[in-house]
């Protein structure tokens, strides 16, 4: 039974947005202005957060065969959140698990969610895009999606890593393997929180990171992957990061007027003595 699994699409005459009762993107936020432009480069963009029991996560675009009124080809987005291992997550682990196993995989959940959310269907749904009626409908959908998903999650980060993600190098897909069984609650070799996790097609190069870890005071851990293309400049992060706060703290700038004042009182004294 889906639980809290949001889709976010657009018909042909109104734009994108997520169907359903809970609209919010709070959560998303922090992280938009790093991760959230990047699905507009073609291929998956995924990022998310693990705090303790629970998970948060992001995934698009999904790539859509239908189109709208102008020809554009149309994607479909997801937002999931949800307890470690309860259905929801399992769904969503065998998503991500299947979309990175092999490259083309995005293309065959695409086509999985354009025979469930055709135009037809879309359009009706313009007028009540966010009742529960929509809601169930949707979910009833995305229910059927996920149990054609044609893959076993194993038990295990080992097991979930000996799957050979094409979509990665060995040592990101080691990473992510860590996050997949993590959110379905496998056996993990990850002992505490994880708190951030994103991967794109763009390069991690061009990610403000120290700006990511300096806005929360609660990092635990970061993985940053990005596909084979491109080089992952961090690692897994166990330990707590100190924040970097902009300009001095308080104390130093007190130690700082207290020294400053002192050399002016002995460059004035020096001048006085001179003088005498």
């Amino acid at each position: 039974m889906i639980e809290n699994i949001k889709l976010m699409t657009r018909s042909t005459a109104l734009d994108y947005e997520f169907f359903g009762t809970d609209t919010s993107t709070a959560w998303m936020s922090k992280y938009q202005k790093y991760f959230f432009d990047d699905t507009k480069a073609n291929g998956l963009t995924l990022f998310g957060e693990i705090e303790n029991n629970e998970w948060k996560l992001f995934v698009g675009r999904i790539p859509s065969s239908n189109r709208d009124s102008f020809k554009r080809q149309l994607s479909y987005i997801l937002k999931a959140e949800g307890t470690r291992g309860n259905s929801d997550s399992l769904n969503i682990a065998k998503l991500v698990t299947f979309i990175l196993k092999k490259d083309f995989e995005m293309n065959t959940i695409g086509e999985k969610f354009s025979n469930e959310f055709t135009n037809d269907f879309i359009d009706r749904l313009d007028d009540k895009r966010h009742t529960a009626e929509t809601e169930n409908e949707i979910n009833e959908r995305l229910e059927r999606i996920f149990q054609s998903i044609d893959i076993e999650l194993p038990e295990s980060e080992k097991e979930i890593n000996c799957l050979k993600f094409d979509y990665f190098s060995a040592e990101n897909a080691d990473k992510m393997s860590k996050v997949i069984a993590l959110i379905s609650d496998k056996e993990t070799t990850i002992d505490g929180k994880i708190i951030l996790f994103a991967t794109t097609r763009l390069p991690i190069d061009s990610k403000d990171t120290e700006t990511i870890f300096s806005e929360s005071e609660n990092i635990q851990g970061l993985v940053l992957t990005t596909n084979k293309e491109y080089s992952d400049p961090l690692p897994i992060v166990k330990k707590k990061v100190t924040p970097v706060k902009n300009g001095l703290s308080k104390p130093l700038k007190i130690l700082i007027t207290i020294a400053t004042l002192v050399v002016i009182l002995l460059i004035l004294t020096k001048l006085l003595t001179s003088n005498d």
